[in-house]
């Protein structure tokens, strides 16, 4: 797969847990966020920081 599967899976965590209880979804995200820092988002065997990523995928819907 040329997409990281870890975008889907965040994302979803960080619902799921928000859905339970807000704290844990606030940690949860923080959570997340401490990873990417260490392991950033791969895509086509390129890196992206969160920030960069979300900005390619919402420039290629436009």
């Amino acid at each position: 797969m040329s997409e990281d599967q870890r975008v889907i899976r965040f994302n979803k965590q960080i619902e799921l847990m928000t859905q339970l209880n807000h704290e844990w979804g606030r940690k949860k995200e923080a959570y997340i966020t401490e990873t990417l820092k260490n392991f950033p988002y791969s895509v086509n065997n390129r890196t992206y920081d969160k920030k960069t990523w979300l900005n390619k995928l919402l420039n290629f819907f436009k």
